[in-house]
């Protein structure tokens, strides 16, 4: 276990990078969801502007 890919730091690492991935997915999600409730908002306006 005195190898880089079995010691504790090596695994700390991978969870850190794999984390990092869930956690950059997750912000690109949010972005996505006001951007969609932006478009929504909007067209909303727009329906209510032509009533």
């Amino acid at each position: 276990m005195n190898a880089p890919e079995g010691s504790l730091h090596a695994a700390a690492e991978d969870i850190r990078d794999k984390l990092n991935e869930k956690i950059a997915a997750y912000e690109a999600l949010l972005r996505e969801y006001d951007i969609a409730e932006d478009n929504a908002s909007v067209a909303q306006r727009d329906t209510e502007r032509q009533s």
